[in-house]
């Protein structure tokens, strides 16, 4: 999280309550929107392997 509030500027981000067996949840909030971020290490009803990937921020044409 904090190199997400540290690249992106106004952002807030908060880990909050809640799930359960390993999951994390996020909220994200920026320029009058919020968005809660649910992640879970479960795979139920994938057809290939789970695979990591990178995340990087992405400017939407407008300055953050």
């Amino acid at each position: 999280m904090a190199a997400a509030t540290g690249a992106i500027k106004g952002l807030e981000a908060q880990r909050i309550a809640g799930g359960g067996g390993g999951a994390t949840r996020i909220r994200a909030r920026l320029a009058g929107a919020e968005v809660k971020i649910e992640t879970s290490p479960v795979t139920r009803g994938v057809v290939l392997d789970p695979e990591k990937r990178s995340v990087s921020a992405v400017s939407l044409g407008r300055s953050l």
